[in-house]
């Protein structure tokens, strides 16, 4: 939770950085921890026009909440404790430390597991140890505001079901568009490689010849690597796309080093394997789908393109052979079934298969699609938890302030666009994307014995730093769920 609020904020200050004076160059990590720590970016005058507000909320109405630790123990109707009681900056950047391995993060769940056991149970010299809290107060603070976050950005005011809700619609979006925006951009790029591969008519020998290796290394890399098949390929558009572990692969595997590395990955000379990826396969992407980059498309544009309208694979450039980039509706089943790994995907991912009146709401234009999905773009990208819950909370409780505030954001580019049909065409697809029925029957021995889950195979996915479960069992009994009498000491 801490974590979604602190990358939500982060996010908001990077948009925006003509709001900040007297920070020099303007780093953003810090900042943030100043103002959760001691609303130093307020105290110390950082803000043009030097708001006299303790909180970054009352700036803007889409964060639900004032989430700065310094804002509650300055509130004298919440933690009413002082400045004492503030966080110092090499304080704050311990508190909210994005490393897993650390033992005082609150971004880590142990740390915070731990914190609850103890405090549970009265340790309050555990903690202090710890954490190198200043006092039994301090303890009994941080847990208040612990449970006024939980409140206010988990439950926000309402019920744990329409939480539920707004954590089922981050789980959708991630399972669609978020699909859709890690594999596409790769795949998308592969596939045109090897398109403009054999439009070009070079051999895989006349490609790697040219980096420098011997001619058994050369001949090692050919056996490996069909250049007609775009999954061969991403032994090495990976290896230059990623890096790291695929690039070391690579060296490993078949002889590269440093520099015949570079020389084949040369854009200097326009019959190199690095000139026909950089300078011709991503640019006409980057072109033939109007990317902000004319040298490559972000994960965002592809992926919101693709989810919102199928813009992706129903507009393929004329000059891509069909063989790798068929004209389609959807990824599922896209091209040649060797090619993963769209022939796996049993449900389409994109909105138009499960919107609600797909005639006239059943597409989303690039931009607005964009506003939707992302994440890192003020309060309302769905690629955020807290937003999802804070939208679902709205919607629930007729709250027209809030939901005119998400509609009008997401209209900018699409004035038709419909909230409500919106909403709902989601829970459409999250009925049958993560519970296949609303009905299912089970057997007598599954009853009584147990049986797995799909639905939490599903829903087991998400980022470790948002408090997801990555591990749900999905293994139930249901037999034995809330019974009363004898069977509940069995």
């Amino acid at each position: 939770m801490l974590q979604m609020i602190c990358s939500t904020v982060s996010q908001q200050v990077r948009t925006d950085p003509n709001l900040f004076q007297n920070t020099g160059e303007l780093i953003v990590d810090q900042v943030l921890r100043a103002q959760w720590g001691f609303s130093g970016v307020i105290n110390e005058n950082m803000l043009v026009g030097n708001p006299n507000v303790t909180s970054l909320y009352a700036m803007d109405d889409a964060l639900p909440y004032p989430f700065e630790w310094a804002s509650y123990v300055l509130d004298d109707q919440r933690g009413n404790a002082g400045m004492n009681y503030t966080f110092n900056y090499s304080m704050s950047q311990d508190y909210i430390d994005q490393d897993p391995g650390s033992y005082v993060s609150f971004l880590n769940s142990e740390n915070i597991r731990y914190f609850y056991d103890q405090y549970n149970i009265g340790q309050y010299g555990s903690i202090i140890d710890r954490f190198d809290f200043d006092n039994e107060k301090t303890v009994d603070l941080f847990a208040a505001y612990l449970d006024d976050l939980i409140e206010h950005f988990l439950f926000q005011n309402t019920t744990s079901e329409i939480i539920g809700m707004g954590t089922m619609l981050y789980k959708e979006i991630n399972a669609t568009y978020g699909f859709i925006a890690q594999t596409l951009p790769l795949q998308l790029a592969s596939r045109v490689m090897a398109s403009d591969l054999a439009a070009a008519g070079g051999s895989c020998t006349s490609y790697v010849v040219q980096s420098g290796l011997t001619t058994e290394q050369v001949t090692k890399v050919c056996n490996d690597v069909d250049f007609t098949n775009p999954n061969s390929l991403l032994i090495l558009i990976n290896a230059t796309w990623y890096g790291g572990d695929y690039l070391t692969y690579v060296y490993d595997t078949y002889g590269f080093d440093a520099q015949t590395w570079a020389a084949f990955m040369d854009t200097s000379t326009d019959t190199t394997f690095g000139y026909m990826l950089e300078m011709t396969t991503l640019p006409s992407i980057a072109k033939q789908y109007s990317c902000h980059s004319s040298t490559n498309c972000t994960a965002l544009e592809l992926g919101a393109l693709q989810w919102g309208s199928s813009g992706v694979t129903k507009n393929p450039a004329p000059e891509w052979s069909s063989t790798y980039v068929p004209t389609a509706d959807t990824l599922a089943g896209w091209g040649d079934a060797s090619w993963a790994p769209y022939n796996d995907v049993t449900r389409n991912p994109e909105y138009f298969f499960y919107a609600v009146n797909p005639d006239t709401q059943g597409t989303l234009d690039k931009k607005t699609a964009m506003r939707i999905v992302n994440g890192n773009q003020n309060f309302y990208g769905l690629m955020n938890k807290i937003t999802c819950q804070s939208l679902m909370n709205a919607y629930y409780n007729k709250n027209s302030t809030i939901t005119d505030l998400f509609q009008n954001y997401y209209r900018v580019s699409m004035p038709e666009f419909d909230l409500a049909n919106f909403i709902l065409s989601l829970r459409k697809d999250m009925q049958w994307r993560f519970f296949t029925n609303t009905y299912i029957q089970y057997t007598a021995s599954e009853l009584m014995f147990g049986y797995a889950s799909n639905s939490a195979d599903m829903l087991s996915q998400g980022s470790y730093y948002n408090g997801d479960n990555l591990g749900l069992d999905n293994f139930t009994s249901p037999i034995f769920h809330g019974v009363d009498g004898l069977m509940a000491s069995t």
